[in-house]
């Protein structure tokens, strides 16, 4: 959560704010799968 705003505009910057509300929950859900997967992959090397 403490990036949302600032991740959710690299993905979404050409739209207007209002269409953002429903892409911010589906990208950080998607940040957060996506980052799960990186720490199993760096936890799986050690």
């Amino acid at each position: 959560m403490k990036n949302e705003a600032g991740t959710t505009a690299g993905f979404f910057s050409p739209g207007p704010p209002g269409t953002h509300v429903l892409l911010v929950c589906q990208s950080t859900a998607f940040e957060q799968a996506r980052n799960q997967r990186i720490a199993n992959a760096m936890n799986s090397h050690l």
